[in-house]
């Protein structure tokens, strides 16, 4: 297809003949040119050649307008910068200038790549087997009968079935005598072995060598659970 614009009015010819005229319109050249009906909603200006056209045309030389941007939208764009850094961006970039300058949030990358510990809470699925797994934890409570105020309590998620003794001290052998008790209730009348002991960031007792003796005679994984 060849465009002649030295023909007047200027058309676009192909191989075969003339395809159509591209005459020109508010100093445009137009293939189809529909007129504005409603002059109401039409925005004109006139150009340096005194011709009315529907837009006002702008040179590609000259400069283009400064970028707006908030606080938070530079904050995002240049990388999450710094609050204090977000304020002198418009010093050392050209083109852009900022709304607000008082930007002092902190957005949820930032927060996240900051973190020193991520912490996941989706909860996890339950193995659907009876003592599969037991939660273990020391609960505190006022003093009953007998003096006592602590529990050690063991709990099976699948059955909702609960083991519950009264501790004197928080001694690690008192502690680990009823693990003893209760796994080995659970393989003499149930024919069960626990597989996992799910226990609540008491790192004093899983550190200790007569756990880790027992975790390993018994043969079941330890699961920290978060805080």
């Amino acid at each position: 297809m060849h465009w002649n614009n030295q023909s007047e009015p200027c058309t676009l010819a192909v191989p075969q003949g003339i395809y159509c005229e591209t005459p020109m319109h508010h100093n445009m050249w137009t293939v189809e040119y529909t007129p504005i009906k409603d002059d109401a909603i039409a925005t004109f200006s006139i150009d340096n050649n005194n011709t009315m056209s529907s837009f006002k045309a702008r040179s590609s030389r000259e400069p283009q307008p400064p970028l707006r941007l908030t606080g938070v939208q530079a904050h995002s764009i240049f990388g999450h910068l710094y609050p204090e850094a977000v304020k002198h961006v418009a010093k050392g970039v050209r083109g852009i200038e900022l709304i607000d300058k008082n930007f002092e949030e902190v957005c949820e990358v930032c927060r996240l790549s900051d973190a020193t510990q991520l912490i996941s809470r989706v909860p996890r699925e339950i193995e659907q087997s009876p003592f599969h797994e037991l939660c273990w934890d020391i609960i505190f409570q006022k003093e009953a009968h007998g003096e006592e105020t602590k529990l050690s309590y063991f709990y099976c998620p699948y059955l909702k079935f609960y083991f519950v003794f009264a501790l004197f001290t928080t001694r690690q052998t008192e502690i680990i005598s009823t693990f003893i008790y209760t796994l080995n209730y659970i393989e003499l009348y149930y024919k069960i072995k626990v597989k996992v002991v799910s226990i609540d960031g008491e790192t004093a007792l899983t550190q200790g060598n007569a756990f880790t003796a027992f975790r390993d005679e018994k043969g079941f994984m330890v699961r920290l659970s978060t805080p």
